[in-house]
C-alpha cells in the first residue's frame, strides 16, 4: 500500500497535534493559577500581529529623574517599549513605540523605594500578589495587589501604541542607540539596515505614507537578525546576516559616511541617504546569527553563526582579515545568540540550537566555563541583567524564558529541587504558548522584563521580590549586583572581602518547572 502523499496530514499526526495543543493549554492554566505566588506583576497584551523584537527604552535618562507621568497622587508610572510587526500578505509593517502603565508601587519596589509601603492598612504584604492583567486593559484578576487595584480603578494599567513608523517588510530586529535613544536601527527583509530618528516622525503616519528611513546602511547582500550598537562608541553599529558577513558602520563619524540620497524627514516616501560600511568581515562559513559589542573594551566585537563558530574581532586591526579569537566548535549545533557581560570585559555567553547556554572567559577560550542546560528546545536569544553581574536570561522555542544565577553553579540543592533543574536555574517564566522570539531587561526597573512570542503575545513581567531575594541572599552588596568571577577550575564564584564564600541554599521556588531534558 502506498503511503500518504507528501504534505498530507495523517489522522495520527492530527491527534498528536491536538494532544500537544491541549498539553500547552493545560500548562498555561497551571502557570496562570500560580502567578500570584511567582510574580509581582504580569501584563499580557495580545498584539494585532506578532513582534519578532522587543526592547525597553530608557525612560530615565542617565538613571536620574523620570520623564514619565509619575507624580504624587498618580497611581502609575509609564514605561516605553520598542517593538515591530510581522504581518501577512500585503498588510503594511511598522516600527512601533508602545507605552505601558505600571502600578507605581511595583515600579517603586523595583527601584528600592518601596520598603516603607510593603504592608497595606491591614498589614497585608503587597509584593508577591500581582495584578495579572490581560489584553492591556485595566482588568485586574484574582489576587491583585492593593496598588494594582487602585491603579486600575483610576484607569491605571494600560498598553497602547504611541508611535507607528512605516517599515519595509517585517521588523526582524530593532535596537536603539544607547547614547541617543531616539535613533533606532532595524533589520528588515531587505539586505539594508534601516536607521530611524524617531524624534522626526509623527505619532501616526499620514495616509499613503511609505517607509522613509533617516539612513539606509549598505553592506549586506541578504537579510538577517543580529544587530548591536556599541555602548562605548557613539554611532558605531554592527550587523549580522544570512550572507555570512559581519558588517560595521560609524554613523556618528564626521560626515556620517553618507554618500547619496536625501532624507524625506519621516513623511511620505523617499530613498533616503545611504551609508557605506566601515568594515566587512567574512570569516564565518554560513549564516551569522548575532553580534555583540564588549561593554568595557570598545574595540571588541563578538559574532556567532550556524557554522558553530564563536569569533571575537579586534576592530583596531582594520587591515586584519581574520578574527583575533576563534572557537570553531563552540556548540554541538548552530549558535543563535551572543552577549558580553555588562560588568566584565572577559565574560560572554552564547545560546545554541543544542538547547544550552554557554558561558565563556576571554582569558581562556579553549573550553567553556559552564554550560546551562534546562531548556527543552533550541535557545534563540539571551540577555544579561543590567543590575546583577551573574544573572542572565534566555528565551527558547520551548516557550520558556529562563533566568539563571551563575553564582550558584555547583551549589548543593535538595533532591526535590534537583528535579526542577540545576541550582543556577533561578526562575522559569512559563506564560507563553508559542516560541519566544525575543526578550528584554528593563534598564531602569530591577527584575522588570518583557518577552514576545510567535502567537502575537507580548508580556511584561516582574518576578516576585521574595524569589529574587532568596536567590541572591548570600551575595554581598557591592553596589553593582553580583560580583561573579571565573576561577581556574572553571567555576563561577563570588568575590567576598574574606575570600570565596559558598552561597546558601534557596527555597527551590523557581516559577514553572521545565521537565524537558537537554540533549
Amino acid at each position: 500500500m502506498d503511503g500518504p502523499a507528501a504534505g498530507a496530514t495523517t489522522p495520527s499526526a492530527v491527534a498528536a497535534g491536538i494532544t500537544g495543543e491541549r498539553l500547552i493549554l493545560d500548562e498555561y492554566k497551571v502557570w496562570k493559577k500560580n502567578t500570584p505566588f511567582l510574580y509581582d506583576l504580569v501584563i499580557t497584551k495580545a498584539l494585532d500581529w506578532p513582534s519578532l523584537t522587543v526592547q525597553w527604552l530608557p525612560d530615565r535618562p542617565g538613571g536620574s529623574s523620570s520623564i514619565d507621568d509619575h507624580s504624587p497622587g498618580v497611581p502609575y508610572v509609564t514605561r516605553h517599549l520598542l517593538i515591530g510587526t510581522h504581518t501577512a500578505a500585503d498588510d503594511p509593517n511598522f516600527l512601533k513605540v508602545a507605552s505601558v502603565r505600571l502600578p507605581s508601587a511595583v515600579a517603586e519596589a523595583a527601584t528600592a523605594a518601596y520598603t516603607a509601603e510593603r504592608a497595606g492598612a491591614n498589614g497585608a504584604v503587597l509584593s508577591g500578589e500581582p495584578g495579572v492583567i490581560e489584553g492591556g486593559s485595566s482588568d485586574v484578576k484574582n489576587g491583585a495587589t492593593a496598588a494594582a487595584a487602585a491603579s486600575a480603578a483610576r484607569g491605571g494599567t494600560k498598553f497602547e501604541d504611541v508611535q507607528k513608523i512605516p517599515h519595509d517588510g517585517e521588523v526582524n530586529r530593532a535596537r536603539y542607540m544607547p547614547q541617543t535613544p531616539a535613533l533606532v536601527a532595524t533589520k528588515s527583509i531587505t539586505a539594508e539596515v534601516l536607521l530611524f530618528d524617531t524624534s522626526k516622525y509623527p505619532a501616526k503616519p499620514p495616509p499613503g505614507a511609505s517607509c522613509a528611513p533617516t539612513l539606509r546602511l549598505r553592506g549586506h547582500k541578504k537579510e538577517g537578525y543580529g544587530l548591536a550598537w556599541s555602548p562605548r562608541t557613539t554611532g558605531r553599529l554592527a550587523s549580522a546576516a544570512d550572507d555570512g558577513l559581519v558588517v560595521t558602520w560609524d554613523v556618528g563619524a564626521p560626515g556620517g559616511g553618507i554618500v547619496s540620497g536625501s532624507s524625506s524627514g519621516g513623511v511620505g516616501g523617499g530613498v533616503g541617504p545611504t551609508v557605506e560600511p566601515t568594515t566587512v568581515n567574512r570569516q564565518h562559513e554560513g549564516v551569522v546569527e548575532d553580534v555583540s559589542w564588549n561593554n568595557l573594551e570598545a574595540h571588541l566585537l563578538a559574532s556567532v553563526g550556524d557554522d558553530r563558530r564563536l569569533l571575537v574581532w579586534d576592530t583596531r586591526a582594520s587591515g586584519r582579515k581574520s578574527a583575533s579569537t576563534c572557537v570553531t566548535r563552540a556548540h554541538r549545533r548552530e549558535i543563535n545568540a551572543v552577549a558580553f557581560n555588562p560588568y566584565s570585559s572577559h565574560v560572554l555567553a552564547t545560546a545554541s540550537a543544542d538547547r544550552s547556554v554557554a558561558v565563556w572567559d576571554m582569558r581562556n577560550m579553549s573550553t567553556k566555563v559552564h554550560s546551562c542546560e534546562a531548556h527543552g528546545d533550541e535557545v534563540l536569544t539571551l540577555g544579561w541583567s543590567p543590575f546583577h553581574e551573574a544573572v542572565l536570561a534566555s528565551a527558547s522555542a520551548d516557550r520558556r524564558v529562563h533566568v539563571w544565577n551563575l553564582a550558584r553553579v555547583g551549589k548543593e540543592q535538595p533532591v526535590e529541587d534537583a528535579a526542577d533543574g540545576p541550582p543556577e536555574l533561578m526562575f522559569v517564566h512559563g506564560g507563553h504558548t508559542s516560541k519566544v522570539s525575543d526578550l528584554g531587561w528593563s534598564p531602569t526597573d530591577e527584575w522588570l522584563m518583557a518577552s514576545v512570542a510567535e502567537d502575537n503575545i507580548l508580556q511584561t513581567w516582574m518576578l516576585a521580590e521574595e524569589i529574587a531575594d532568596t536567590a541572591l541572599e548570600a551575595v554581598p552588596d557591592t553596589g553593582r549586583g553580583m560580583p561573579a568571577t571565573v576561577d581556574g577550575d572553571g567555576d563561577v564564584r563570588m568575590d567576598t572581602p574574606g575570600g570565596k564564600e559558598p552561597a546558601k541554599k534557596d527555597a527551590g521556588r523557581r516559577g514553572q518547572p521545565n521537565h524537558s531534558t537537554a540533549e
